[in-house]
Formats: C-alpha cells, sequence, structure tokens
C-alpha cells in the first residue's frame, strides 16, 4: 500500500512539473513576441514528499534560464523517483523471501513437534520402586537372564511319496503327441478334454494342420525330433485361446483315414488320429 500511495503522489508531482513547463514555454513564447522583460520576482515552490515546502527565488532570470533550471529540477526528481521505485521494488522482493523463510521455520517447528514420543526414554517402576527405563540402550550391555529351554519335538520322518510311470494327465490339454510307422505314416494326438477339431491337408504345398479349440498344449508337450515317416516337421502354436499344430508333409503323400477313440478303461485320453501313404 505505501509503494502505491508513493507512487501515486509520485506522478501526481511528475504532472505538475509537465504543466509547469509548458506554462514557462508559453511564456518564452508569448514574451519573445512581445519583447518585453520581465522585471518582477517570480516564485516557484514545489512539495517535498516528506511534506516541506521549497521555494525558488529567480531574482533577474530570464524567462529562458527560468526554464532551463526548472527542467534541471524535474529530470532530478524523476531520478530520485526511479531510484525510490528500484529501492521499493528491492524492499517488496526481501518481504517475500522473510515470508518464505517464515513459513520454512514454521514447518521446521511442526516437524520437531510431531518428532514420535518413542525416542523419549520411557521410565518404569521395579517391583523396589527404583526407575528402569524400558527402551534398551545399546551402547550398555543387557544382562543374560537364562531362559528354560523349551522342549524340541522330533520331526517325523518325511516320507517321499512313490511315484508311478504315468504322469498326472493335465485338464483341457493336449498331453502327447506321437508318430509311428513308415511309408505308412500314424499322427496320433492324446487328449485330455473336448476333442472337436478342424483339419485341412494341402498336398500341393505338403502341409497338414490341425486346429483345436477347446483344449491347449500341456507343459511337457514335445514337437522336437518328430521327424519320422511322412513327416518332416512339426510345430504347436497357441494364439488367442486358439491350438494350431502344424505337420510338414513329405510331397506326393496322401491322407487316407482319420478317426477320434473315446478313453476307455485301458487308455485314459481321448485319442485322434490321422494316416498318411
Amino acid at each position: 500500500m505505501k509503494t502505491k500511495y508513493f507512487l501515486r503522489h509520485t506522478a501526481l508531482i511528475l504532472c505538475m512539473g509537465t504543466l509547469v513547463s509548458c506554462g514557462f514555454a508559453e511564456q518564452k513564447a508569448e514574451l519573445t513576441r512581445t519583447s518585453t522583460p520581465i522585471t518582477d520576482e517570480t516564485q516557484i515552490q514545489v512539495q517535498t514528499l516528506e511534506g516541506d515546502t521549497i521555494t525558488y527565488n529567480d531574482d533577474g532570470l530570464s524567462v529562458e534560464e527560468r526554464f532551463v533550471k526548472l527542467e534541471s529540477s524535474v529530470k532530478e526528481l524523476r531520478s530520485d523517483v526511479d531510484t525510490i521505485s528500484g529501492a521499493f521494488d528491492n524492499i517488496e522482493k526481501l518481504e517475500k523471501n522473510i515470508e518464505g523463510l517464515l513459513m520454512e521455520l514454521k514447518g521446521l517447528r511442526l516437524k520437531a513437534q510431531d518428532k514420535p514420543m518413542a525416542e523419549q526414554p520411557m521410565m518404569s517402576m521395579d517391583a523396589a520402586g527404583a526407575p528402569v527405563n524400558l527402551i534398551k540402550n545399546e551402547n550398555k550391555p543387557e544382562p543374560i537372564i537364562e531362559k528354560a529351554k523349551p522342549a524340541v519335538k522330533k520331526a517325523a520322518p518325511k516320507v517321499t511319496p512313490k511315484t508311478t510311470q504315468k504322469t498326472a494327465m493335465a485338464k483341457n490339454a493336449i498331453n502327447d503327441i506321437r508318430i509311428g510307422g513308415g511309408d505308412k505314416t500314424r499322427i496320433v494326438f492324446d487328449i485330455n478334454g473336448d476333442a472337436a477339431h478342424e483339419q485341412d491337408f494341402d498336398a500341393t504345398e505338403g502341409i497338414f494342420t490341425v486346429t483345436f479349440s477347446k483344449v491347449k498344449p500341456s507343459a511337457g508337450l514335445k514337437t522336437s525330433g518328430m521327424k519320422k515317416g511322412r513327416v518332416q516337421d512339426v510345430s504347436v502354436t497357441d494364439v488367442d485361446g486358439v491350438t494350431l499344430v502344424a505337420f510338414s508333409i513329405k510331397p506326393g503323400s496322401k491322407m487316407v483315414n482319420s478317426s477320434t477313440l473315446a478313453p476307455n478303461k485301458d487308455n485314459p485320453y481321448t485319442r485322434v488320429f490321422f494316416d498318411f501313404q
């Protein structure tokens, strides 16, 4: 508020100085036209920021000399105003910095007040009425108190379950792919689950594909090293819940038979087989 008040009054003084300068300029022009000399004394009063009044007596000065003197005074006043304005700007910056420091100090005080009480020593009284420190002191060794050892129960011997030759079947999965035969080759799928599938054989390209939508390949399914008979290569991919099994068949082969066998007491899998020759 003080800064705005100061700048408002400073602008008013500058306006007054400008008006006075213009008045002297007009008076100078009038005197030049009439060539009438000025013999009386002219007094100029200027109000300072502190409330003091300064009176200028220009005895014997010409109009031009008075104008130059007044213009010099106005320039000095403007320079002082600029200096004081810069000082007020610096004061405002200092006030902001002091406010920031006060806020940081307030935050540090709040942190000190929120310090957990657990760090302060907690005192209690023992049976004899002497104070006892409940917090352990890492620098002072604590007395060793022997405690009764609990009875240790003997652990029962671990029994390793006997493994059977048959591996647990994965549900809704292709558990195995087998290829057998020579010139007449059979491809067999062992499936635990819904064996619904679609098949396609491109004799020209020698590509045979089987697509399963209800079962996925089991974790232990192996397809490497399955080159046998008329099968040259095998690949299994699982894309968006659909399992695609692709076989590379020797050129000139043809599929002569395909069938699905349901599980029975001797075979827990659903078997799907294809014959090529």
